[in-house]
C-alpha cells in the first residue's frame, strides 16, 4: 500500500501527511543527487569523446564503443548551429546596400504606456484594461523551510 491509499488528515501531527511530506523532501533530495552526478558522467564522457573521437561528416564527433553497452553503440558530441540576426549588423548592411525602404517593414505596435495614460484620463475603463490584458493564474507546488 502507497502513502497516497492512507488517509491524509492535514492538521494532525504523525499522519500520512508527515509520512508524505518527508518522502518528498527525501525524493527531491535524492533526485538532486543524481541530476548532480548525472552531469558529472556526462561531463566526464564528452571529454573523453572530444579527446578521442573522429568528426562524422556532420560535424559530430563521435566514439564508437568497443563493444554495445546495455544497447549504446557510440558517444556523441552533437553538433548544433543555430542561426540567429545581429539586428545591428544587418542595419549597417542593408543601410549600405540602399534597400532600407525594401527589406524593413512597419508594423504596428501597442504601446502600453500610452494605453495606461488613456485609461488615467478617463478614456478607456477598468473594463475596457481588463479585457484587453486578461489575467491568468498557475500554481507550482513548493515546499516552504520552518
Amino acid at each position: 500500500m502507497s502513502l497516497l491509499d492512507y488517509e491524509v488528515q492535514p492538521h494532525v501531527p504523525g499522519t500520512a501527511l508527515a509520512r508524505l511530506v518527508r518522502d518528498y523532501k527525501a525524493l527531491t533530495t535524492n533526485l538532486d543527487m543524481l541530476e548532480k552526478r548525472r552531469k558529472e558522467v556526462r561531463d566526464r564522457l564528452s571529454t573523453i569523446v572530444v579527446e578521442s573521437g573522429e568528426e562524422d561528416e556532420k560535424g559530430h564527433i563521435v566514439l564508437a564503443l568497443p563493444e554495445k553497452i546495455d544497447g549504446i553503440s557510440s558517444l556523441m558530441r552533437q553538433r548544433r548551429v543555430k542561426r540567429t540576426l545581429d539586428e545591428h549588423v544587418a542595419e549597417r548592411v542593408i543601410s549600405q546596400a540602399h534597400l532600407i525602404d525594401r527589406c524593413y517593414r512597419m508594423v504596428p505596435v501597442l504601446d502600453e504606456d500610452v494605453v495606461m495614460q488613456a485609461r488615467f484620463e478617463g478614456l478607456l475603463t477598468d473594463a475596457d484594461i481588463d479585457s484587453m490584458f486578461p489575467t491568468t493564474v498557475t500554481w507550482a507546488f513548493v515546499t516552504v523551510k520552518a
